[in-house]
């Protein structure tokens, strides 16, 4: 143990539930000070900036002046346009429906 908390207090201090995923996760046992915490908390919110950033249609793909989407796929309700949104559904749709015509032997 570091010596900065001892373990009930650390237990309870670093087990975090998220409610969405509802999933319960337990870095208690982790090696680690409240000091180096403290130094990733502003990366982790310059990481989940950046994450928001790209689901919102940011330009990742500089050379090629292309954005990344492959989870617009799962849920084209999150693309960062109407017209994005449209021709997701769209394929989707395309795809449903050529799958059923092999399925019916059409």
């Amino acid at each position: 143990m570091n010596g900065d908390l001892n373990s009930w207090d650390k237990f309870c201090n670093y087990l975090w539930f998220d409610k969405k995923l509802n999933i319960w996760l337990d870095i208690s046992k982790i090696n680690f000070t409240r000091k180096e915490i403290k130094n990733l908390e502003e990366r982790f919110i310059d990481v989940f900036s950046s994450i928001k950033e790209l689901e919102n249609g940011a330009i990742s793909n500089i050379d090629e002046n292309r954005q990344v989407g492959h989870y617009w796929l799962r849920n084209p309700s999150i693309s960062p346009s109407s017209k994005i949104r449209d021709e997701i559904n769209a394929d989707i749709n395309e795809i449903s429906l050529f799958g059923k015509q092999i399925l019916n032997g059409d």
